[in-house]
């Protein structure tokens, strides 16, 4: 348990410094130490530790302040790639960036609303390698694809459960599937809850910590951010508005019913 319990400490403590780095470079190891509060060193091994995989490098020295003039350490922006796509359906958008968030290459297709789950998985499995192909990136240096996604989703669970637009798209474990052929950690999302955070992260005031962000896309959603947080329910559904009851006399809904917001605003 102890064995387990150090090795979730160092994990956690190198994600830290890896994100104090990406936000603050160039940075110098006594700067990381101030502002993770890490002692120097644990630092020290993980920084090591960080060079020897390729992720930072150390380019140029800071002023010195008295003595040896300390080295500046910057992100290796080109040392991994992370694959990200929108699936809006019946647009699909999907980017590959580097670990700077820098974006290498991207592309935007565009189903058939009639086309089956299983040309539809096959042709995005097929998309995702093109776009890497066409941005000369190999496999090996893609550390993982994050997927949002509309309609119903089992985040804990890694599930798209129901997207209403795509008939016979029920309970699909598309986490496992992806993992299984691309065998990269696959994350999943609510499409509108993660345009929230881009919202929070890019566009708005640090002090404004409780919103609704309102997603108007094919569908329509929400995403809601208390103290500052993200709130996703338990499924990771919260603020889920498309099919809220409007008007019974409306026009049909891709589920079915006659009464749905995203029929009028979607």
């Amino acid at each position: 348990m102890l064995k387990n319990t150090t090795k979730v400490l160092k994990e956690a403590n190198k994600y830290l410094i890896m994100q104090c780095i990406l936000n603050y470079e160039p940075i110098t190891t006594e700067e990381i130490v101030k502002k993770t509060s890490v002692s120097r060193p644990t630092v020290l091994e993980i920084l090591k530790e960080l060079t020897e995989e390729g992720y930072i490098v150390k380019n140029g020295y800071s002023e010195s302040t008295g003595g040896r003039s300390p080295a500046l350490i910057y992100v290796n922006r080109d040392s991994c790639y992370a694959v990200g796509v929108d699936f809006e359906f019946p647009k699909v958008r999907m980017a590959v960036s580097n670990i700077k968030g820098d974006i290498i290459k991207s592309k935007e297709i565009k189903f058939s609303l009639n086309e089956i789950p299983d040309v539809i998985k096959n042709r995005l499995i097929s998309e995702i390698n093109l776009l890497l192909e066409g941005a000369g990136i190999a496999l090996e240096k893609v550390i993982g694809i994050g997927l949002g996604l509309s309609g119903l989703i089992d985040k804990s669970k890694g599930k798209s459960v129901h997207i209403e637009r795509i008939k016979g798209w029920r309970d699909v474990n598309i986490r496992k599937e992806m993992e299984d052929v691309f065998g990269i950690p696959v994350y999943i999302n609510n499409d509108v809850h993660l345009l929230g955070l881009v919202e929070k992260k890019k566009y708005m005031a640090a002090e404004q910590k409780d919103f609704i962000y309102i997603g108007i896309r094919s569908g329509i959603g929400s995403s809601i951010f208390y103290h500052g947080k993200p709130f996703s329910g338990c499924n990771g559904n919260a603020g889920f508005i498309g099919h809220t009851t409007v008007d019974t006399n409306g026009p049909l809904c891709f589920c079915g019913k006659r009464v749905c917001l995203g029929v009028f605003s979607g």
